[in-house]
């Protein structure tokens, strides 16, 4: 008798023995065997059988630690050993993605401000986080010279809106602006990458856009640009944006709708990147 006949056979009892209620445990051990691969042997009690088959997965088991513990012998006894590394939080893994080297310190406790404008901007920076984390949004725009400390705040901001839970993106807008031509305009898998980070972007509840300024002079860069701030606006995204650029300038570059939308603060001071001024800068 062939296996597939042996089958049948088998299956035709259980279901005579099914519909007169009777139990077999011979056929169900057989069965049983049959499908863990063991070979059937009828003088074998099938008791017997399934500790078989189990002995054998036990010995290949201990086979394998054997073999471990003989490798382990063989190392010198202060053999160092590696240290698991740690799993990055999925704040961290936000703030390695949007916080450039420069400014990974950066923290509202951190700013020194030197003037009434800078203070005035500390303040407006925390309470544009505090309007992010009631769910408000707000559309805060940092507008002064270089070195006054706008880029700190903004991305001072980003790190205590994630702190709090909250996902802060932030990109300089030259990075955001290629990011967004690549993935309308790119080909094969740089499109892809570039439109899983424009979706995160997009995505975050808290965005800080850092330097507005001309790109390429193209009508897509102020559209692409316009319409991410009329989406923040109706979505309650928080946007945090700096720029050398105030009221028509700024228009020019991003459109009067997402221009009116902001509330820009002139940052005035001294310029932290020169020689003179770095005992001013932020401890």
């Amino acid at each position: 008798m062939n296996q597939s006949e042996h089958t049948e056979e088998d299956l035709a009892r259980i279901r005579r023995n099914a519909a007169e209620g009777k139990d077999d445990p011979d056929l169900m051990a057989r069965v049983r065997a049959k499908a863990s691969g063991i070979e059937w042997d009828p003088s074998i009690p099938p008791a017997e059988r399934i500790d078989a088959r189990q002995q054998e997965r036990d010995e290949a088991l201990a086979g394998t630690i054997r073999r471990f513990m003989a490798r382990a012998a063989k190392l010198p006894a202060d053999a160092p050993v590696e240290a698991p590394r740690p799993v990055a939080s999925a704040v961290q893994v936000r703030l390695d993605w949007y916080i450039p080297p420069r400014h990974k310190r950066d923290t509202f406790a951190t700013f020194r401000p030197q003037t009434i404008s800078q203070t005035t901007a500390l303040e407006a920076a925390r309470e544009w986080v505090e309007s992010v984390k009631r769910g408000d949004g707000g559309a805060l725009a940092l507008i002064g010279g270089v070195g006054t400390g706008k880029s700190h705040l903004l991305y001072a901001a980003i790190r205590a809106a994630n702190e709090a839970g909250i996902h802060g993106a932030a990109a300089g807008w030259y990075d955001l602006a290629d990011l967004f031509r690549q993935a309308k305009f790119g080909h094969d898998e740089d499109v892809t990458e570039a439109r899983v980070k424009k979706a995160r972007i997009l995505g975050a509840a808290a965005l800080g856009i850092d330097e507005i300024r001309p790109t390429s002079g193209t009508e897509y860069d102020t559209t692409e640009l316009s319409q991410l701030m009329t989406r923040a606006y109706r979505e309650k995204q928080g946007i945090f944006v700096t720029s050398n650029y105030a009221d028509e300038k700024l228009s020019k570059i991003i459109g009067m709708a997402a221009t009116s939308r902001l509330t820009q603060i002139t940052v005035v001071g001294p310029d932290m990147r020169q020689p003179e001024n770095r005992h001013l800068r932020a401890v």
